[in-house]
């Protein structure tokens, strides 16, 4: 691999991960501590819709431009600006969305309400994030992720020295802040100027190649998200509010796994052949799923004097659902993997048949599950689902080899057949 690769500075992509992970983290932390259960639970749908939008912003935008740019009809710039218009836009509609939802569940309205309002700003941050990715420039990315955590901070600070302590509108007030600021000031410097009028048209012009991706990335995060939004029709929102609580232990780890494909996807899509591919993403995916092993362990073994230090009330509930996540989150490491080998390679209709098999399963069974099992009935139908997933899903590409040689043509750009220009069609 020639010219500036993200895993040879990764210490950069590490670094804008763990930072943006970390003030996710500390706003849920901060909301659970100050909040009822209840509320709780309204908050983790909110969350649950920013996740989603994060998803999209990856597999549309940040993912396209990456498998475009090894192409040498590609024009950097001009996409980079359609892109960016088309996360803004998907932004608006997703904070309207979020408004919409908050106004009917009812809980901790302004504070969430601003939350959506600020959407399309932080689906924008994303958007930049990716784009330092693509371009191979993860210290950028780093910067405005430190931009946001210090700006967080400091907005929870002065409001907790003007109230006498933490409320839940200044930890959410800290986070928008935040991450407001990093969007523009990562616009600066990357000096991006969105193309708006191409941001309805984006998804359209390259829907052969985005419309894949976003159908395994959404695959992939869907038995989570939408089990968070599943469960108030059949379990109580406390339910909720305790899935989401052992969650955030394993969120740290299970966004990096995410952020690590961000910095994976464009180096692999520069490889010359897939058995380079599958040899670089075989390692960085066993590296990962070693950490995400011992990472669970450590959660599941997480003191309960030191949960409810964290959490107060909301830690009651969680040991059922975090040994189930613990499995998860090696699952999930696996899984992503074989997703990134099936982005760059083209192949992306044989991650979409596993997935599409396995998905309805597992949300089906969530709502059987969770009627009477609660947190730890989903979680342990989500530890499932993800590990036959990751298995399968593997499979695929270490027993079929007999395409290699079209892989080659789609990786080098040379004409196969009549395909459409994606290799995905």
């Amino acid at each position: 691999m020639t010219g500036p690769t993200n895993l040879r500075q990764a210490h950069w992509g590490f670094l804008s991960q763990i930072v943006n992970t970390g003030t996710n983290f500390l706003l849920t932390l901060l909301v659970a501590r100050v909040t009822a259960p209840d509320a709780f639970g309204a908050f983790a749908v909110v969350m649950v819709l920013y996740t989603i939008g994060i998803g999209v912003v990856r597999a549309t935008s940040n993912d396209v431009l990456a498998v475009r740019r090894r192409r040498d009809r590609a024009d950097p710039a001009r996409e980079e600006s359609e892109a960016l218009a088309h996360t803004v836009a998907f932004g608006i509609l997703l904070g309207l969305a979020a408004a919409a939802v908050v106004l009917v569940i009812g809980h901790g309205t302004g504070p969430f309400l601003l939350m959506a309002l600020v959407m399309p700003m932080l689906l924008l941050q994303e958007g930049l994030r990716g784009i330092a990715m693509v371009r191979a420039v993860p210290k950028e990315a780093a910067l405005s992720d430190v931009l946001w955590a210090v700006a967080q901070f400091g907005t929870i600070g002065v409001a907790a020295v003007l109230d006498g302590g933490v409320s839940e509108i200044a930890a959410v007030l800290g986070w928008c802040v935040g991450g407001s600021l990093g969007a523009v000031t990562a616009l600066v410097r990357l000096h991006i100027r969105p193309r708006f009028r191409a941001a309805l048209r984006w998804f359209v012009l390259h829907r052969a190649l985005a419309a894949p991706l976003l159908a395994t990335h959404m695959l992939t995060g869907i038995p989570v998200d939408a089990s968070f939004l599943l469960m108030p029709l059949v379990t109580d929102l406390s339910e909720v509010g305790a899935l989401r609580a052992a969650f955030l232990f394993f969120g740290p780890l299970g966004i990096l796994i995410l952020g690590t494909r961000s910095m994976l996807l464009p180096d692999a899509t520069r490889l010359g052949s897939p058995r380079e591919v599958r040899r670089l993403v075989g390692r960085v995916t066993a590296v990962q799923a070693v950490l995400a092993a011992a990472w669970g362990a450590g959660v599941v073994l997480l003191p309960d004097r030191v949960g409810r230090w964290l959490l107060d009330t909301n830690w009651d509930g969680t040991q059922g659902p975090r040994t189930f996540l613990a499995v998860m989150l090696v699952a999930e490491a696996v899984l992503v993997g074989a997703i990134v080998v099936a982005s760059a390679l083209g192949q992306l209709r044989r991650a979409l048949l596993v997935q599409a098999t396995t998905v309805p399963i597992v949300l089906v069974l969530v709502l059987v599950v969770a009627s009477g099992h609660g947190a730890t009935g989903t979680a342990a139908v989500l530890a499932g689902g993800y590990a036959v997933s990751a298995v399968l899903a593997w499979l695929l590409f270490l027993v079929r080899k007999d395409t290699d040689q079209k892989d080659t043509d789609r990786l080098t750009g040379a004409p196969t057949d009549h395909r459409t220009e994606s290799g995905t069609a």
